[in-house]
């Protein structure tokens, strides 16, 4: 999980009934957000399970290449992509809620775009029924 407290700063905006919360890296934590990005970044490409039997069966150069072979080679779906993975982040660790897909291990392509909505209906905790929520990443 992102913790995004050790290297973001946050800001909440109020708009109409809800709110805005903008965050932003605070640059001298940059080796952090490295850090616990790289460590997020894989599960979100592909289920633990399938990167444990990639080592198991390959070795970590032909896993760590089963994962590279996964993401995308432009900065603008890169981009895209790794909002993805904040906005799932951020919904599991720190809103209450909980993000049960992980969409990006169903890209057409690496290097299209996620189509429609980042982040749709995620659960709260310990609930059997999804609470409507959305969420941009964009």
């Amino acid at each position: 999980m992102v913790q995004f407290h050790d290297w973001c700063d946050s800001a909440d905006t109020p708009v109409g009934n809800h709110h805005v919360r903008v965050m932003t890296g605070r640059p001298a934590d940059s080796a952090t957000a490295v850090q616990v990005t790289a460590t997020a970044v894989p599960a979100h490409y592909a289920a633990e399970e399938r990167i444990a039997g990639a080592l198991a069966r390959l070795g970590k150069v032909a896993a760590a290449k089963m994962i590279t072979d996964l993401l995308p080679q432009t900065p603008q779906i890169r981009s895209g992509d790794l909002g993805e993975i904040y906005a799932t982040e951020w919904i599991d660790g720190h809103s209450g809620y909980r993000a049960p897909i992980k969409r990006l291990r169903w890209k057409d392509h690496r290097n299209m775009a996620m189509r429609g909505d980042a982040i749709l209906a995620p659960t709260i905790s310990g609930r059997t029924r999804p609470q409507p929520f959305t969420l941009f990443a964009e």
